[in-house]
């Protein structure tokens, strides 16, 4: 790298660059589009030939066909790099997510968002689209009337109508995106829910079919579940053929910016087990899947004993001469659409599986020639299934699981896979399935709020329709708890009659009054956490369905015991019903219930208080919590100073440039060179770059004592920035050339960037810009954020609609080390008449904070505005500033200098304290820091390391293979044995590398668990970092040996452990002999080995291993004899 002397002397040496004035007339409108004028001439340099990039010749700045799009150094949640300025509509409040800043709660009505009528019919789909259309700004979405369509209404008893809507694009649903506009009145006034901001697809049309997908999805599930062909009986009951699959857009992990094409194949691989896939529509890849099966972790009547000895009426049904568990005696009974036997409509029926499983599933009806009854577990699962319809159709007016008086299907006596007795319970979203117990419990058909439990899976799967993961899944999993609770209000525990205490010593599964439950951590059978500060994080159990309940459980008790159970189960059954939706996590749980007992309660009540009150004290807070965001970088650790340019009129002093310590004294002069613009400086703060007064550029030194060098000598030029490291210089020239210019001081070459502006359409750009002003370097290096000058003639009038704003372009590409490919992103979209931005200015700390200047031309007003990149919020920091402020931020990001016009009328700079959210004023009043002067410079000389360096690949293994393949890593070797027989050309590789890093093999970006290789011979994976430094991983896969006898040799079906879960010591037991010493080995989600052990053949069929002090989570357990192998599942608790 050359010195700052060095660079200024190969810039000095120029050949000729005319920069041309295209021939459009600029009709300025306002103030500020005098902020910066071009002359119409031609301007010439001594400067070699000027490279010119285009980026917006058939560029494609939206994407595509996988869903990726140009990435910018931040606005990792901005779908196309944009902001909106939102519609000002007065009494609007906007709730927003802590992890996206999406809204999801808005209230406030909007005008013309009425329930309007023609011919006494109301438009519902008029009506929400025209309350979206008024707030599609805030939502992020370009044409609500496109993208949603109404799904459902419903009508609640204080007659509010509730609006469900869902998303789409280009006719593609957008999955677990759905909105709930709330009606009353006839006016819209309010809206809830997850969606995501308008895609950026540039294809949705599928490379890959729906049978391939579903193939795909059903090869991947091998392994994890038991496969067994459904007879046509199964079927029938299930509704179900094969598998089914969906075209949907799939967001993976929830990314706004992540869209993919995506078949969501629905598989049922036997009876019991309901699996739900996301497979890439174009490259076959495996996105994301979960088990949707949800565990607990005429009429004639009788009379016979349940299981807990209570003598119970049972309602049977008698067809000839036999009499059936089935209960047609409630009001959901549809006589007229009976056809019995085959398809009775509206009845409860109870089957016996007798001890089959999901292996061998049979179903047998439970028939009896005299009405009399021996059969306690079906009595008890047949009379609670009819208590529980009962419970949900008189306190919520309710009919039947699906609210349209559909059957209620409950089996008994399942069988775990191994034969065993089953120690669960599961909806499988068709019916419910007991199993008898075996190590934890006793026969579960005997629970109340077991039964309740699985029922309410139902009810949630027909309103809500909660994703079975993360905390939506453990939402599910709560209100399951509290309407099974509700249903047995004897006590708050789940399961107390059917669990064995030598499993659950507290007696309960679960407990709503105390979820620790007599525990003190997961190693403890039955603890759940009960706040937010005790959440489990990890992945097993679907992301914590079962673990994480427990703290919404727990708000539940509090806000039960403050308003009784009366009021309280039904303002729960109200937000779930009304204002819950596929991805709605714990803080939509808290505004659902809030808004619940508003409706039911009114606001400010004693039960809206109290359910306040119950979520504050499990933390579930309103604002949704939050966390340092982790791309911010180190704070600079030098003293900080502001570096300003004289505005006094008349001054006798020959000096311009000063720099002052940030309480506003001490102010020492640093050049007598005028300057026409704002200074940009190093972000060691050792130099400061300007444009003269004749327009030639000059750099000036900030330490020591003050040196003053000629960068360009030649008088083209009207504005300039250096970047942050010193190693590349951008300016603009006085000609409204529409272009940028780039020099890299260690090539010694210039680049010449054209302007556009993109539009919405792939591959269309518009020609408006008419030249850039202010300029503006992130902190990678490669992009400058820069405003432009734009005008739109009018047709058939001499006149135009002129304006600025502010883009993002890419000068420069780290990777390659070369110039950048010129691509503009627009910072804002959908700029209202009359308002432009300009003058913009990066945080010190934060690389996607941003201030601008906001300037309203029909009010002649001017104010400074801070902008979130990444969540695309706006807010304001100063107004009525009558000029330019040149915003600058402090080194701390906690005040913000900027110009002002004082009340005397001169030229002052103020500072202004900001909250912590960096765009907003804290609403201190500003401090005049410095009288008669202008374009402030807030800078810190220091040194810090603003790129990261790191590039490793921290964890590699195929999971489409089975078992999975996990690798193992050693320095920068990376080797992995897989099955035999697997196809080495096409496998697909899920990894993690270091945040920031990219990865690569050859020239091709790798996507974990997306990309495909050729593994036949060994892979060169480079990583490259954020500073531009590589690493190189060598990658060899091996394969086991390949035999005929392959399938022999897997003895994974003669191996059993137990107990299973465990949280103590593990039984081993291998019902096969064997004739050489094996290897046991315990191995963590990730693959690391834990524990391995040499066995002897006599030791294998009473081999225990201690569990204790393992951390509570999924395991697997390898036991190698020879060239056979074995693997089993192991949950520690």
């Amino acid at each position: 790298m050359k010195t700052n002397t060095q660079r200024v002397a190969g810039l000095l040496w120029l050949g000729s660059l005319c920069l041309w004035q295209p021939a459009l007339a600029q009709e300025r409108t306002h103030p500020m589009a005098h902020k910066a004028d071009r002359q119409a001439t031609s301007v010439a340099t001594r400067a070699p030939k000027a490279a010119v990039i285009r980026g917006g010749e058939g560029a494609n700045t939206l994407g595509n066909k996988a869903g990726r799009r140009t990435a910018l150094p931040f606005a990792t949640h901005l779908p196309a790099g944009r902001l909106a300025f939102g519609s000002d509509i007065p009494g609007l409040q906007v709730k927003r997510s802590a992890q996206t800043d999406l809204p999801i709660f808005i209230s406030g009505a909007v005008p013309g968002a009425g329930l309007s009528s023609a011919n006494g019919r109301v438009d519902l789909q008029k009506a929400a689209v025209s309350y979206l259309d008024g707030v599609k700004d805030v939502l992020r979405i370009r044409e609500p009337k496109a993208e949603f369509t109404v799904r459902r209404t419903d009508m609640d008893d204080p007659g509010q109508l509730h609006i469900r809507m869902q998303q789409s694009y280009r006719g593609v649903e957008v999955y677990g995106s759905e909105i709930i506009l709330h009606a009353k009145s006839n006016q819209v006034q309010s809206l809830n829910g997850r969606y995501f901001p308008t895609p950026q697809l540039a294809d949705v049309q599928p490379d890959l079919s729906a049978e391939r997908a579903a193939a795909a999805a059903a090869t991947h599930l091998r392994g994890k579940a038991a496969f067994a062909a459904l007879t046509a009986e199964q079927q029938q009951l299930l509704d179900y053929e094969k598998p089914e699959a969906k075209l949907v857009i799939y967001h993976v992990n929830d990314d706004p910016a992540n869209a993919r094409l995506t078949w969501h194949v629905t598989l049922r691989p036997n009876f019991i087990d309901l699996w739900e896939y996301f497979v890439d529509a174009n490259t076959g890849a495996v996105l994301h899947q979960y088990n949707h099966t949800c565990a607990i972790d005429g009429a004639r009547t009788a009379t016979a004993k349940d299981l807990n000895g209570t003598t119970q009426t049972v309602n049977t049904y008698q067809m000839g001469n036999g009499y059936y568990f089935m209960d047609a005696s409630r009001p959901m009974f549809n006589a007229a659409q009976t056809k019995l036997p085959e398809n009775p409509v509206g009845v409860v029926l109870t089957f016996d599986a007798r001890n089959t499983s999901s292996k061998d599933f049979k179903v047998y009806d439970i028939v009896s020639t005299n009405n009399v009854w021996n059969n306690p577990t079906a009595v008890s699962a047949h009379v609670n299934s009819g208590k529980i319809y009962e419970y949900f159709r008189t306190i919520h007016g309710r009919n039947a699981i699906d609210g349209q008086g559909g059957n209620i299907i409950s089996f008994i006596n399942v069988a775990d896979d191994d034969g065993t007795g089953l120690d669960n319970a599961y909806w499988n979203g068709k019916a419910m399935f007991y199993g008898n117990g075996n190590v934890g419990f006793k026969p579960l058909a005997g629970s109340m709020d077991v039964a309740g439990h699985e029922m309410s899976h139902g009810i949630n799967d027909k309103t809500a329709n909660l994703e079975y993961q993360g905390q939506s899944g453990a939402m599910d999993e709560s209100f399951a708890d509290i309407f099974g609770a509700m249903n047995d209000l004897e006590d708050w525990k789940i399961g107390e009659d059917v669990v064995k205490t030598s499993m659950f010593p507290s007696g309960a599964l679960r407990d709503l009054s105390d979820p620790h439950n007599g525990g003190s951590s997961l190693n403890d059978n039955g603890y759940q956490p009960r706040t937010m500060a005790e959440m489990y994080t990890g992945s097993e159990d679907n992301g914590g369905v079962h673990i994480n309940s427990g703290i919404p459980n727990w708000a539940y008790y509090k806000f039960a015991t403050a308003i009784g159970t009366q009021k309280a189960q039904k303002v729960y059954y109200k937000a779930l019903s009304s204002y819950l939706s596929p991805k709605s996590q714990f803080i939509d749980l808290r505004l659902a219930v809030v808004q619940a007992a508003t409706d039911l309660h009114g606001a400010n009540s004693a039960e809206v208080n109290a359910a306040k009150a119950a979520f504050d004290a499990v933390g579930i807070y309103e604002n949704g919590g939050g966390q340092e965001d982790p791309s911010d970088l180190p704070t600079n650790p030098g003293q900080d100073y502001i570096l300003l340019h004289d505005a006094s009129a008349n001054d006798s002093d020959p000096n311009t440039w000063y720099v002052i310590n940030t309480a506003g004294t001490d102010l020492k002069p640093r050049s007598r060179t005028t300057g026409i613009n704002k200074p940009s400086v190093t972000d060691n703060g050792d130099f400061a770059y300007f444009v003269t007064a004749d327009h030639k550029l000059r750099a000036v030194s900030l330490t020591g004592a003050a040196t003053e060098s000629e960068v360009h000598n030649q008088p083209i030029w009207d504005n300039v920035a250096i970047s942050k490291d010193g190693n590349r210089l951008a300016a603009v020239s006085i000609a409204a050339d529409t272009s940028i210019y780039v020099y890299d001081f260690e090539s010694e070459e210039w680049a010449k960037f054209v302007l556009y502006n993109p539009t919405n359409s792939e591959g269309i750009s518009s020609g408006d810009v008419q030249f850039a002003d202010a300029l503006e370097w992130d902190y990678t290096g490669q992009y400058l954020l820069y405003d432009a000058y734009n005008t739109i003639s009018k047709g058939g009038s001499s006149e135009s609609i002129d304006y600025w704003d502010v883009g993002l372009i890419k000068v420069w590409d780290n990777e390659t080390e070369g110039f950048g490919d010129g691509t503009v992103e627009k910072i804002f979209t959908g700029l209202p008449v009359n308002i432009s931005v300009g003058n913009p200015s990066f945080s010190k700390n934060s690389p996607f904070i941003v201030a601008f200047d906001r300037y309203d031309g029909a009010k002649d007003e001017h104010s400074i505005i801070g902008a979130d990149l990444e969540k695309g919020r706006l807010g304001t920091i100063a107004t009525n500033i009558k000029t330019f402020g040149y915003p600058t931020y402090s080194k701390a990001d906690d005040k913000m200098a900027y110009t002002t016009i004082s009340a005397a009328g001169d030229t002052v700079i103020n500072v202004v304290a900001l909250k912590a959210d960096k765009i907003s004023a804290t609403g201190a009043a500003p401090t005049t820091i410095v009288t008669e002067g202008k374009w402030a410079v807030w800078y810190v000389q220091g040194e810090r390391q603003v790129l990261s360096s790191a590039k490793d690949i921290t964890a590699f293994r195929f999971g489409g293979v089975t078992p999975a393949a996990v690798a193992t890593i050693n320095g920068t070797a990376i080797a992995v044995t897989v099955p035999p027989a697997t196809d080495l050309k096409t496998l697909i590789a899920t990894f993690t590398h270091s945040a920031e890093a990219t990865v690569k093999v050859g020239n091709k970006v790798q996507v974990s668990g997306a990309t495909k290789n050729d593994f036949t011979r060994s892979v060169t994976y480079t990583v490259t970092a954020q500073d531009g430094t590589t690493k190189t991983y060598t990658v060899t896969v091996a394969t086991g040996v390949s035999t005929a006898v392959e399938d022999r040799n897997n003895i994974s079906g003669k191996l059993t452990v137990f107990p299973n879960p465990t949280s103590g010591p593990l039984r081993v037991h291998l019902d096969e002999q064997a004739h050489q010493p094996a290897t046991v080995e315990l191995m963590n989600a990730a693959g690391a080995v834990l524990h391995r052990q040499q066995v002897q053949p006599q030791s294998l069929p009473g081999l225990t291993l201690e569990t204790a002090g393992l951390p509570a989570g999924m395991y697997t357990l390898r036991l190698t004899v020879g060239e056979k192998i074995a693997y089993k599942k192991v949950m520690v608790q």
